[in-house]
């Protein structure tokens, strides 16, 4: 039971830090802007420079905060091209999955429309770092390679899987979005727990983002 309640406890640490970390950066800025119109016009300017603050914050922090846990507690594979290239075809059909759900479900989630903003802005190449390469590590590093490290100590790999898919599509914004989110760190977890190394997800994870960029 105290394995259960400590692992729990650090699962919504870990979800707290993730979301304070990006509300510390939008302070910061709102602070040093001085007035809600150049605040706005900041933001929408500068949107992926700021992301990529918070997600330095976030990284660091989370390093600090659980650096006495292993990323992975045992790397079952040796990595070379071949592995690499195998993660890269199972990232293609993640991608392939989840835009197969969302065709599915988008004449029942208008606003999804609204999606096509993330990858339509001025700062290309912050865009590119962001979503596609800080994002994937960011979001592989907390839930796949901590929480659910975290969690299944306490309760047993597929508690763990599961509830950090949960978590993980919560924090989209859109509806379209936590529900193939979900779906992926399903996929995701599965992953990780049968491959044994956070390589593994984190090339998914950029695959099918990458995907998505080309999309849309």
């Amino acid at each position: 039971m105290k394995s259960q309640v400590s692992a729990l406890f650090k699962a919504i640490l870990l979800v707290g830090w993730f979301m304070l970390a990006s509300t510390m950066v939008s302070i910061g800025v709102e602070l040093f802007t001085g007035n809600p119109a150049n605040y706005q016009m900041v933001i929408t300017e500068h949107r992926y420079a700021i992301s990529l603050a918070s997600q330095i914050l976030c990284f660091i922090g989370l390093v600090i905060f659980t650096a006495n846990q292993p990323l992975i507690k045992q790397e079952k594979q040796e990595i070379h091209i071949k592995l690499i290239l195998r993660y890269v075809i199972m990232g293609l059909g993640a991608w392939l999955m989840c835009i197969i759900v969302t065709q599915v479900l988008i004449p029942f989630f208008p606003e999804y429309e609204a999606i096509s903003e993330l990858f339509s802005n001025n700062e290309i190449i912050l865009r590119f770092i962001v979503l596609v390469i800080m994002a994937p590590f960011l979001e592989e590093y907390l839930f796949r390679g901590k929480m659910q490290a975290y969690l299944k100590e306490g309760f047993g790999a597929t508690f763990a899987i599961v509830i950090q898919a949960i978590l993980f599509g919560s924090l989209h914004q859109l509806g379209l979005q936590k529900i193939y989110s979900t779906f992926m760190g399903l996929v995701f977890g599965i992953v990780i727990e049968r491959e044994g190394n956070f390589l593994s997800t984190f090339i998914m994870h950029m695959v099918s983002l990458v995907g998505m960029w080309v999309v849309l």
